[in-house]
């Protein structure tokens, strides 16, 4: 911001330059000592929705994983910028700055350097510990340049923070600190805390106006040693309630002893976690009113007032009048420009009722363009210059490929083609930049899409996705179906087919007619295909007799594989018998079954096979049975399933030209049964008779039989 022969303002040197400073202290019980003036409470206000944000961060996870990761980086400033513009102090939030692209090549630095030091001990653990000593040595200089990109790219009102901490400084607090507390057992951690919060908050800036912070050894000591007596005192008084409960329980000869001192002990395990959360966020809590209490910039205190129960900032009612009394009458500058636009509103409307049809058409043939109406864009914005955090409110008017501000005491025009817009994160303000380092803050998202319809066309698309984070819901699911179900236990897997079996007998099929010589023998053909696989599947042949469903065969999760007798009689030979079964025990191996029913029940599935909850997984037995007979599997399964197959025939020594014949033959099947109209299409009026056969739940294509061909 520095210019030649100009010095930059300082902020304190300007009564105006942020909120408060005319008139005391930001959240401040009292003033500075220097500051005379009438003190004034500015909260700080968080305005953010959770369904809002819900919907940036499902659509920031999806592109996350879709991207292998590489979106992250353009996550992590959507995030940021909607967390900072949503918190505000006198209406205005802060801005976050973050170059996506700064942030990943930071990423893939820190991942080179995570793996050179991982395979160094592969190689040599005297060279892994040499590169571990030289991050030791490094992780204060990554800590300086953490904290100063974090200042750089945050600004208030417009206005820069940054840092300016220094590598020794830093070097001395956590390596001498951190050494003290190690050989003090602890003790110095205190200390240390404190010395980190010190070196971090005096070596940031707003402008030109630096942090200060007052002395809180001696607070963190107090709070530390006071929650310690506590946290002693509790377990003291737990063990003494455990060990007097299990005495009144010998006293009293209850039966089961063990079993009490069980239950009793579990209670203490309980209590104890339940009273360690409560003093974790007690510590939060006291620290973060210590730090934010004992922090100045400039004229401007801060308080805080946070506990460790109550999570929601109560407003007072004088709060609610604040924004009023900031910058009073800085509206009725506006009234000129509002009266003209009226008067210009009310011209063009005369001009409308004066000029006719014929008219109209007689002006379009001449030339004289005197009388054309030009689109006009009018909104409300807060205008700041970039020198000083003073805020002026001002109306903006477009016209004629250029930008016309008029504000108090402000009267600007700028060209659309020098005008930076940011890309829209939900409802947050939006930031025009201006030239020379000057910003427009406004909410007028309809206005700004008007004026730069092309502008930002990435994130505007991401935008129109987190408008329909249902797609990106539903693509998060089928990508991740795959990951999770390798998570999901085979036991697991195992009972969900079981229970899938199971509602099948009740509402379709029945039991087989054949014979126990021909089930022994398909029994053993199974096995013959299964044999040397070792995934630790139990494979196994239901057989059913399923007058609704027709031929069909189709693999349960955990290794049943279902054939029904209409199947069996309508195969030629065995080998055409081992085809559909090769293919069936493709999708068992790649799970397909549990894929499905977690593509089908959606994040709650997901959600409930990462957390290992046999009950929530065995409960898609519900969902399992529609889906396989109904939906059926996607292409991709099916020709994941047809090469496992192809591959398996070849192994045992069979063509996988019997897959073909008996797709052949399902087809002729059910070319009868269901019947066809005139160019070979199925006629859906007799679609009952077949409509479950094994075609509609695996649909065959002539590819699909090109292809078992071509593998002979």
């Amino acid at each position: 911001m520095d210019e030649p022969g100009r010095k930059e303002p300082h902020l304190g040197g300007n009564p105006y330059a942020y909120p408060g400073a005319e008139r005391g202290a930001i959240n401040g019980a009292s003033a500075s000592p220097h500051v005379t003036a009438d003190k004034r409470r500015y909260p700080v206000v968080f305005t953010a929705s959770a369904g809002e944000y819900f919907r940036i961060w499902i659509v920031n996870l999806a592109l996350t994983i879709l991207t292998l990761g590489i979106y992250s980086a353009w996550a992590k400033v959507r995030k940021k910028r909607y967390f900072y513009s949503h918190t505000r102090i006198d209406d205005d939030g802060f801005e976050y700055r973050g170059n996506p692209v700064a942030i990943l090549k930071g990423r893939i630095i820190a991942v080179a350097l995570f793996a050179i030091y991982s395979f160094a001990g592969h190689f040599s653990p005297v060279l892994k510990i040499v590169f571990a000593i030289v991050l030791a040595i490094a992780l204060p200089w990554l800590i300086v340049r953490s904290l100063a990109f974090n200042a750089y790219n945050s600004a208030y009102r417009n206005i820069r923070l940054h840092f300016s901490g220094a590598y020794v400084e830093c070097f001395k607090v956590i390596v001498l600190y951190g050494l003290l507390t190690v050989i003090s057992l602890g003790l110095g951690y205190p200390y240390l805390k404190a010395q980190l919060i010190r070196f971090a908050a005096r070596n940031h800036h707003y402008g030109t106006t630096q942090f200060e912070i007052s002395n809180l050894t001696r607070s963190f000591y107090r709070t530390y040693l006071k929650a310690f007596g506590v946290l002693i005192l509790s377990f003291i008084v737990l063990g003494i309630a455990v060990a007097v409960f299990s005495l009144g329980a010998g006293i009293a000869g209850i039966g089961n002893r063990g079993a009490f001192s069980s239950s009793a002990g579990i209670l203490f395990i309980v209590a104890a976690y339940g009273g360690y959360l409560l003093l974790f966020a007690y510590l939060r809590a006291r620290i973060t009113n210590l730090t934010f209490n004992a922090v100045t910039i400039g004229p401007v205190q801060f308080e805080s007032t946070l506990r460790a129960l109550r999570r929601q900032y109560r407003r007072d009612h004088r709060d609610s009048r604040i924004s009023h009394a900031v910058g009073g009458g800085a509206h009725a500058a506006l009234s000129r420009w509002k009266n003209a636009t009226t008067r210009c509103g009310r011209t063009r409307r005369l001009r409308r009722r004066r000029s006719p049809a014929s008219g109209r058409h007689r002006r379009s043939r001449r030339r004289n363009v005197r009388f054309r109406h030009r689109a006009v864009t009018e909104f409300s914005a807060v205008y700041y210059d970039g020198r000083t955090s003073a805020r002026t409110p001002v109306r903006v008017r477009a016209l004629d490929h250029s930008l016309h501000l008029v504000g108090a005491e402000l009267n600007i025009e700028v060209a659309l083609a020098d005008v930076h817009v940011d890309a829209r994160v939900g409802d947050t303000r939006r930031i025009l930049g201006l030239p020379g380092g000057a910003q427009l803050h406004t909410d007028d998202h309809a206005a700004l899409a008007a004026l730069f319809p092309r502008a930002n066309r990435l994130e505007a698309w991401v935008h129109e996705l987190e408008r329909r984070w249902g797609y990106a819901l539903a693509a998060l699911v089928l990508v991740v179906a795959k990951w999770v179900a390798d998570f999901v236990p085979v036991d697991i897997e195992a009972r969900l087919g079981a229970e899938t079996l199971y509602a099948l007998d009740k509402s379709l099929c029945a039991r087989s007619a054949l014979g126990a010589d021909r089930q022994q023998a398909l029994q053993k053909l199974l096995g013959t295909l299964t044999s040397g696989l070792n995934d630790g599947y139990p494979y196994r042949l239901e057989f059913r007799a399923c007058g609704a469903v027709g031929p069909n065969a189709f693999a349960l999760p955990g290794g049943a594989i279902v054939v029904t007798d209409a199947l069996i009689k309508l195969a030629q030979n065995d080998p055409q018998i081992a085809a559909v079964l090769a293919h069936e025990i493709g999708h068992v191996r790649r799970r397909h079954g549990l894929r499905l029913a977690l593509q089908s029940t959606g994040a709650a599935a997901l959600i409930a096979a990462l957390a290992g909850d046999a009950v929530s997984i065995t409960g898609l037995a519900v969902i399992l049975p529609t889906a396989l007979l109904q939906s059926g599997y996607s292409r991709d399964f099916e020709n994941e399933a047809d090469t496992d197959a192809f591959r398996r025939l070849k192994a045992i020594g069979l063509s996988p030209k019997y897959f073909a014949e008996i797709m052949m033959r399902l087809e002729d099947y059910h070319a009868k049964a269901g019947g066809r109209q005139d160019g070979g299409k199925r006629d859906t009026s007799t679609a009952d008779k077949g409509a479950l056969d094994y075609l509609s739940t695996h649909p065959a294509t002539a590819e699909r039989i090109a292809r078992a061909l071509a593998n002979q």
